[in-house]
């Protein structure tokens, strides 16, 4: 104790041993800052303590050092003492035992501990002390989440132009609160990974639905869209099979509707065929309707690295580009390029040949790229010469079909439930 005395010394000579217990003397961390504000606010500390009266000293002290007890002032110092008070209030010293218990290493950040007394204040704490255990020990990794799914919310909104009723207040919200953390934000968090837990086929994509969905309704309402998906689909191959196809590390499928991959490839590539986005009715068509297919692209490790959209359309076949993912984009070559377009329309030419089998009429395939593109991709292969019938149909367009075919309009399944 004498040797701790010394220390506390060295930091602070003026420093007032008295207001302390033996416990709390031996609690309290030897750092300068805490030191000193300890010292600083001592009696409004132990005001406090006898106010509350707590069972559990060290407890109390932790709280107090956590929110901010010691490093505020004036106002701010206040507020962190109704905090407390309310906090002792409406949780028993049990509860607050085991949250302090799952925290490693008390110590005080301001953008944490505003977020804290917003939660004791507003009444969340208590039903989610424990996660909100786990925001204080990952609390850097959080902050990036909600960032991100900030951003990606105003991206949202900014590419559906705010067309949603409460987008503008929404928009205004997350300019007003930059980077903090809000109540709100964790609430949502919380909620979407209540969704998913309820709903084992999404926890494979738990991680991009969290940080890429609006929010918990959205992912609610993605949920029972795939439930009612598997209980109407029928006939999944009745235009297009489902065909896989290897080239060496890589592997081209035609995705079967009920996959539940179907659900994020708009969020995963950045594009808008999301459930809300403005290319709404090509994911949910892609999913419903077997005349519309999402191609994908896989790595050696099945993660997605590209896709496409193909429809079949009357007597001909419309063919949408490839989308890559951010990560194969940013190191992406001419030659790379060209062999994911090989792999592309070797996949439509087996499409092709499967629907001319099974007694389809195809009389054109219309290409949503330049014809160089194709050509490029083909010249030199040793299977060439077997494009060549396929290659007589082929007429490569986009702008003239994208009204037509990508025409954005809403989709028959959220009209008749209101989501629009």
């Amino acid at each position: 104790m004498e040797e701790k005395k010394k220390q506390i010394l060295e930091i602070l000579p003026s420093f007032n041993f008295i207001f302390l217990t033996e416990e709390e003397f031996e609690h309290i961390p030897l750092e300068n800052d805490i030191i000193k504000g300890v010292n600083a606010n001592y009696k409004y500390y132990l005001d406090l303590k006898n106010k509350i009266n707590p069972k559990s000293c060290i407890n109390f002290f932790d709280m107090c050092h956590l929110l901010g007890y010691y490093a505020k002032s004036g106002a701010e110092l206040n507020l962190v003492g109704k905090a407390i008070e309310y906090l002792y209030k409406t949780c028993t010293e049990e509860e607050i035992d085991l949250f302090l218990d799952n925290i490693n290493n008390v110590s005080f950040n301001n953008k944490y501990a505003n977020l804290l007394i917003e939660a004791i204040i507003a009444g969340d704490f208590k039903e989610n002390s424990i996660f909100y255990a786990k925001i204080f020990n990952h609390f850097k990794l959080f902050s990036k989440q909600i960032e991100k799914i900030n951003k990606n919310r105003s991206r949202a909104i900014n590419i559906r132009g705010a067309s949603h009723p409460l987008d503008e207040e929404r928009m205004k919200k997350i300019k007003e609160t930059g980077k903090a953390i809000i109540c709100d934000d964790v609430n949502d968090y919380i909620n979407k990974v209540k969704v998913i837990s309820k709903y084992p086929f999404l926890k494979e994509y738990r991680n991009i639905l969290i940080l890429e969905t609006y929010d918990a309704d959205e992912l609610e309402e993605i949920a029972k869209f795939y439930l009612y998906a598997v209980e109407t689909v029928k006939d999944d191959e009745l235009y297009f099979e489902n065909l896989k196809q290897k080239f060496g590390t890589k592997c081209i499928n035609w995705l079967e509707s009920t996959n539940p991959i179907n659900l994020v490839l708009g969020y995963i590539l950045r594009v808008c065929s999301t459930f809300t986005g403005t290319g709404s009715k090509i994911m949910i068509d892609s999913i419903l309707n077997p005349q519309n297919k999402h191609v994908a692209i896989f790595d050696d490790e099945n993660n997605l690295e590209a896709k496409a959209t193909v429809i079949y359309h009357d007597d001909y076949i419309f063919c949408g580009d490839l989308n890559f993912t951010d990560i194969i984009l940013d190191t992406l070559t001419k030659e790379e390029e060209r062999e994911y377009y090989y792999m592309y329309f070797s996949s439509l030419k087996a499409q092709y040949d499967s629907l001319i089998k099974r007694g389809f009429d195809i009389k054109s395939i219309r290409i949503a790229t330049d014809e160089g593109t194709f050509l490029n991709c083909i010249r030199g292969k040793k299977d060439a010469k077997g494009f060549k019938d396929m290659l007589t149909k082929c007429s490569f367009y986009w702008e003239e079909y994208d009204e037509k075919l990508f025409d954005h309009k809403p989709p028959e399944y959220k009209i008749k439930r209101g989501l629009i």
